[in-house]
């Protein structure tokens, strides 16, 4: 898992949720939790509601995007107001570990993960504790593919076809761990030295980034 740091005291940052809530709990002396939620809103909201109901205390939860709570967690290193970062990206975690804003933190459940996640968690020295996986991938709309003659992106890389300049969009990865972890996804498979030009022409195509 993450940590981060507060006027003295550790403060959590986690991927593990309820484990790690629950560690701050015995440590925080009943107060109230805050956690910087990088996930799906009602993913949110449901470890929120378990967590009360499991422990009786009481959580607040706030959403951010990865490069927000990455923000956050730095401007506030003298006086940390978060507890717990929950659903941190790889690349954050390790900068802010780095940083000396994250505690270690080994769950005593952790046997309980499957055994890539329990190699990742040692080899990060336990200040990232992965708890699931995901995937990848992109959607279009078929009608206006159709409509404007374009033709159908079966890849990753069929989406440097000029055909769809200024016709992509996505998250910011600057502030989007998602889009970040899909950018640095395509250039580890398909980067400069395999299709030379070719990221560039990617990048061209896309119209804007959406705000999260």
């Amino acid at each position: 898992m993450n940590a981060v740091h507060r006027a003295g005291k550790g403060v959590l940052a986690s991927f593990i949720w309820v484990l790690v809530l629950g560690a701050v709990c015995s440590t925080a002396l009943a107060q109230e939790v805050t956690v910087l939620c990088n996930y799906e809103v009602d993913w949110c909201e449901a470890m929120k509601a378990a967590y009360e109901k499991t422990t009786g205390e009481k959580a607040v939860f706030i959403r951010r995007t990865d490069g927000e709570s990455l923000a956050q967690i730095r401007a506030e290193k003298s006086n940390p107001r978060a507890d717990v970062y929950h659903a941190a990206e790889s690349p954050s975690a390790k900068a802010l570990a780095a940083e000396g804003l994250l505690e270690a933190y080994k769950s005593p459940r952790i046997a309980d993960l499957h055994d890539w996640a329990q190699r990742i968690a040692e080899e990060n020295k336990y200040f990232q504790t992965p708890i699931y996986t995901g995937v990848l991938g992109f959607g279009y709309n078929t009608e206006l593919v159709a409509k404007n003659k374009m033709p159908e992106p079966k890849c990753w890389k069929d989406l440097t076809n000029p055909a769809y300049r200024n016709e992509i969009q996505m998250a910011n990865p600057g502030t989007s761990g998602t889009a970040f972890n899909t950018v640095s996804t395509i250039l580890q498979m398909m980067g400069e030295v395999i299709i030379p030009g070719k990221f560039d022409e990617a990048t061209h195509a896309f119209g804007g980034f959406d705000v999260e």
